[in-house]
């Protein structure tokens, strides 16, 4: 009984795993070679079977061998389960999948087009193992899906709404947007074979597409900087001709393939799209003539080696052409090793605009340390109105450019949002501004920079002349050398909601001549144990106003640091703090003089300036020490000045030889003030001491030796809240 019940488990077992090697699931995202998708297409399987023998699926010729009546969802997705052509007989058998777009998707284009059908067969075992992905063979094979178009060559691609005077999609200028990239790629010195076990991203088509290989930061990983696949091993392996590594090669090596450079695609597209005769803005100019159309970057991965996107117009308040993209991480940009030196920008340039839109692409350095650019990868130089956002700069660096990743010169009101800039190498600013106002940054992240990853120079006015600068909920995170948000020569910064992070010598600086308005801001280093000088830095003249903002001090850091002459005004509900990583403590009134605010700087309380005034005994002060008044603190309070004075109509000249000594207190920290003689009245201003909340404060007078001492003594203290978090 035993031994049959081990059979029939043994069989149950092997038949479980025979069916579980016996099918393979088939997926694939269904889009033309523009991008478009077959939204809510139908789609039949069929087994195709030419060798003249009855198929079988492990010798059994009763299995389903036609699929009909399916639809793709809304995404253009399919998702099928098909007999795996490695479990069927006789060799030779495949699989054809017809698909045809929902008719619907073409109804409002006319003249009515013929419906968009394709068919493709699989070839050797392709439909085999667990799964399978067929996205890149269907795409390779399916007709273009017309979409309402305008005159000429103008497209609207589905959901752009910027594209209402039309498109001018690059791919009809010859674009092929099939480049691809992996950072997972394994090279070789002296070895021609690209490995990516991985992600297993080649196909056979690769053989004969152009490849570059870069290691990050250091530079080519191949012998030439652009080689040519000259043979396909699998999914996993490809050659690579003439070239061989070098010495930079390695694992983790970034690749990027592609059929050819898009350049001039781009730049035939823009042209098609300017507008023939004289178009200015209405508004400020004449003659509006004409309206340009809009650059359209449809899905796809494009490699340029220059300038692709250049309008630097004659004269200003031009109608710009727009550059639409198909969305960030959707329509992709890979600067060529090989990039080209420009005069006005690397990579795109909006010159003497007005209106100007921008969006929807992610431009990606490989993490290569280009030279030759010396001007901005993105430049918009008066150009006024500006709306650039949801695009990403990533892995880009060039030594040889001090303006700026991105530079915004001479422009005004523009807005800026949810851009992402995450730099790579020595570069200048991920963010440069220069004089321009008006400006409004929102939800953008700036990160990695080497210098600072926002610049603002002559940026922002509170004058009758220009309008402020905002940052609203902007993350400016670390940068190699520099304070990654540095304003100077003139600006006039708003942050609100912003999360600053430091790098190794601060978080923020401020000239002498520039100021900064905080409002629930985060200032700090992150996830750090360094011992970072200072989170605010202010130079002399610079001023600083912070409400509802954290400000943290790290290791033995200092939170704001500043010479006297600079100017921080707190405004209450901030918050002062010390650590290191992800702890941290509020500074105590101990600390104010060491991690607090050195260097000279006094901060401004807004909200509350206290004056309390002591009297001592009537007539001739008392030869004895004596307590004239004491208080309990009922927060932290800073003390500001002391001034002692003597009542009455005509106070005496003083005369002493053991002079009074009037001393402020809690018991821990201590002001004193003497009142020399010769003098009807005293005052000391420039202190800065901490007391500490729930001590009691006491005001005295030293015992003293005047021949005329003052009479009906009074001292008036001025305090204010400080550290209250």
């Amino acid at each position: 009984m035993r031994r049959l019940l081990l059979t029939l488990f043994l069989i149950l077992g092997f038949a479980g795993l025979a069916t579980a090697q016996t099918y393979t699931t088939v997926t694939a995202t269904v889009v033309d070679p523009n991008g478009t998708i077959y939204i809510l297409g139908s789609y039949t399987v069929s087994l195709i079977n030419n060798t003249g023998q009855q198929a079988l699926l492990n010798g059994n010729a009763n299995f389903q061998k036609t699929y009909s009546g399916l639809t793709l969802t809304s995404a253009g997705a399919m998702s099928i389960s098909l007999p795996s052509v490695t479990a069927m007989t006789p060799t030779g058998l495949q699989w054809q999948f017809n698909v045809c777009a929902n008719p619907q998707q073409i109804a409002a284009v006319f003249p009515l087009p013929a419906l968009p059908c394709f068919s493709y067969t699989s070839t050797g075992t392709q439909v085999s193992g667990s799964s399978v992905n067929l996205s890149a063979s269907f795409t390779a094979v399916s007709p273009v899906i017309p979409v309402v178009a305008s005159a000429g060559t103008q497209t609207n691609p589905s959901g752009i709404g910027a594209c209402i005077q039309g498109c001018f999609n690059v791919k009809t200028y010859g674009a092929k947007g099939d480049a691809k990239k992996s950072k997972n790629v394994t090279t070789t010195n002296l070895g021609s074979n690209l490995v990516d076990t991985t992600n297993s991203p080649f196909l056979s088509t690769d053989v004969g597409k152009l490849v570059f290989c870069t290691d990050s930061n250091v530079g080519n990983a191949l012998s030439v900087t652009i080689a040519t696949i000259s043979a396909y091993t699998s999914a996993t392996t490809v050659s690579v001709a003439p070239a061989t590594g070098n010495g930079n090669a390695g694992a983790n090596t970034i690749c990027t393939w592609f059929t050819q450079k898009e350049t001039s695609a781009f730049t035939a597209a823009y042209n098609a799209a300017a507008a023939p005769l004289k178009s200015q803005d209405p508004n400020y100019a004449t003659p509006t003539l004409a309206l340009p159309g809009n650059v359209y970057c449809p899905p796809g991965g494009y490699v340029v080696d220059g300038p692709f996107f250049v309008q630097n117009s004659a004269s200003g308040n031009t109608n710009p052409v727009n550059f639409i993209g198909a969305g960030r991480n959707t329509c992709m940009i890979y600067l060529s090793p090989d990039l080209a030196t420009a005069t006005v920008a690397a990579g795109i340039a909006s010159v003497q605009t007005d209106g100007f839109v921008l969006y929807g692409f992610t431009i990606d350095g490989g993490n290569f340390p280009f030279s030759g650019p010396t001007v901005p990868l993105i430049l918009f130089s008066v150009a006024n109105q500006v709306h650039a956002y949801d695009f990403n700069v990533v892995n880009y660096g060039s030594t040889g450019d001090a303006t700026g990743v991105m530079q915004i010169l001479n422009s005004n009101s523009g807005i800026y949002e949810n851009i992402i800039m995450q730099g790579s190498g020595d570069h200048g600013p991920m963010m440069a501004c220069n004089n321009s106002t008006g400006l409004t940054f929102i939800q953008g992240l700036f990160s990695n920079g080497i210098t600072p990853n926002m610049s603002f120079s002559s940026c922002g006015s509170r004058t009758g002349n220009g309008g402020q600068v905002n940052l609203v909920g902007t993350v400016i995170d670390e940068s190699g050398g520099a304070f990654p948000l540095t304003i100077g020569t003139s600006s006039f910064i708003n942050l609100e909601g912003v999360t600053l992070f430091g790098g190794s010598t601060g978080s923020m600086s401020v000239d002498g001549t520039s100021s900064a308005w905080l409002t629930d801001t985060n200032i700090g280093q992150f996830n750090s144990s360094n011992n970072a000088p200072e989170a605010i830095s202010i130079a002399s003249g610079g001023y600083v106003q912070a409400t509802g903002t954290h400000i943290r001090a790290n290791g033995t850091g200092v939170a704001v640091n500043g010479p006297a002459g600079a100017i921080f005004v707190d405004s209450g509900g901030n918050t002062y703090q010390t650590g290191t990583l992800t702890t941290f403590t509020n500074i105590t009134p101990a600390q104010y003089a060491t991690l607090g605010f050195t260097g000279g700087i006094i901060p401004k309380s807004s909200l509350t300036h206290t004056p309390n005034t002591c009297y001592a005994v009537t007539g001739n002060l008392l030869a004895t020490s004596q307590n004239l008044c004491s208080f309990v603190l009922d927060q932290n309070y800073q003390l500001l000045s002391i001034y002692t004075a003597q009542g009455g109509n005509s106070p005496p000249t003083t005369s002493c030889t053991g002079a009074p000594v009037v001393t402020i207190t809690d018991g821990t920290r201590s002001s004193t003030q003497t009142l020399t003689t010769a003098n009807t009245s005293w005052s000391t201003t420039g202190l800065s001491t901490v007391f500490a909340s729930g001590a009691t404060l006491t005001v005295s007078i030293a015992a003293n030796t005047c021949a005329t001492p003052p009479q009906d003594v009074y001292v008036n203290v001025i305090l204010q809240s400080v550290l209250n978090q």
